[in-house]
C-alpha cells in the first residue's frame, strides 16, 4: 500500500540523521521530493512503520506526521502512540479539526 508522507524540514533532517544506510527506509528518505518548505516521502507500508519506529526513538516531531500519512492510508497504526487516537479523534496536524 503506498503512503505519502509530508516532513517538516526538522523532522526530515533528523530522519536522514538516525536512519542508517542499511536501514529499509533509507532509500525513501534519500529520494523525498522538495516542495518549498516540505520534504514529500513516497513508501509503502513497511517502509511507513519502519519510519515511524525510528521516528519514536530519534525523531518525536515526525512521530505525528507519518501516523497522520499512515492513517489516511488506511493503515492501522499500534496504540502504543497517543497520536494514533488524537489523530482518529479529527485532529489534524496542527491540532485543529479536519
Amino acid at each position: 500500500m503506498k503512503v505519502t508522507i509530508f516532513l517538516d524540514g526538522d523532522s526530515y533532517v533528523c530522519l536522514l540523521k538516525h536512519v542508517g544506510r542499511q536501514a529499509l527506509s533509507r532509500t525513501v528518505i534519500d529520494a523525498t521530493v522538495q516542495l518549498g518548505n516540505t520534504r514529500v516521502v513516497d513508501c509503502d507500508d513497511v517502509e511507513a512503520r519502519d519510519l515511524l519506529g525510528k521516528a519514536r526513538s530519534e525523531c518525536p516531531g515526525a512521530v505525528r506526521r507519518i501516523t497522520e500519512a499512515m492513517l489516511r492510508a488506511g493503515l492501522t497504526v499500534r496504540r502504543g502512540s497517543s497520536e494514533a487516537s488524537r489523530l482518529k479523534s479529527g485532529a489534524g496536524i496542527f491540532g485543529a479539526p479536519r
